[in-house]
């Protein structure tokens, strides 16, 4: 499960990182479902909305273990892939909200998919859903699921329309165990996600 997460990336290493010129607003602060965010596709940035509006539901994330069977993800995974920029992201448990990122604070990329959607009062909206897997043991006490974080080495050829899909599935695994800091903050009420 990811419901919010955090970025505060300047445009200079998001240019840096992905090797693509930021023409969007990059706005720091909390993410949450139906708004938008950030994402990187394989043309460059853009500009998203969190979550596919399906059935009078808002689905903000994707199991990547059965991505490629589920109707309303399939279609994007073959095709519309995408990274989510984020400098931390968030989960609660027991009415405490834990900040989780690298260990070494630096920024890291959440594997999405993307998708067309129209809306009555907003016309077509892109939008996008993390992809979520098992949880490691770094956030398994405190979360059974976590975002699929792709490592910087693989980005390019996660968004590679050309890649194989069967091997691209086989990256939506676990970040190793021990490269995450979970930091509790007191107090938080679990209601505060929504």
């Amino acid at each position: 499960m990811c419901g919010r997460y955090f970025i505060e990336i300047d445009d200079e290493e998001l240019n840096s990182r992905y090797g693509f010129i930021n023409h969007f607003e990059n706005s720091p602060g909390d993410k949450a479902p139906s708004k938008p965010s950030l994402v990187v596709t394989n043309t460059g940035f853009k500009s998203m909305r969190w979550g596919f509006p399906i059935k009078d539901k808002l689905l903000i994330n994707a199991r990547g273990e059965t991505i490629m069977h589920k109707p309303a993800y399939s279609k994007s995974f073959y095709s519309r892939r995408c990274l989510v920029p984020a400098s931390l992201f968030y989960e609660y448990n027991n009415g405490i909200k834990y900040s989780i990122s690298l260990r070494d604070k630096s920024m890291f990329s959440m594997a999405a998919i993307h998708n067309l959607f129209y809306d009555e009062k907003l016309g077509s909206i892109n939008s996008f859903v993390i992809i979520t897997t098992e949880a490691n043991c770094d956030i398994l006490p405190i979360h059974p699921r976590m975002p699929v974080i792709m490592p910087r080495e693989l980005e390019k050829y996660y968004l590679d329309e050309a890649a194989d899909v069967k091997e691209i599935q086989k990256l939506l695994v676990p970040l190793k165990a021990g490269q995450l800091s979970v930091v509790p903050s007191e107090g938080i009420s679990q209601l505060s996600l929504f």
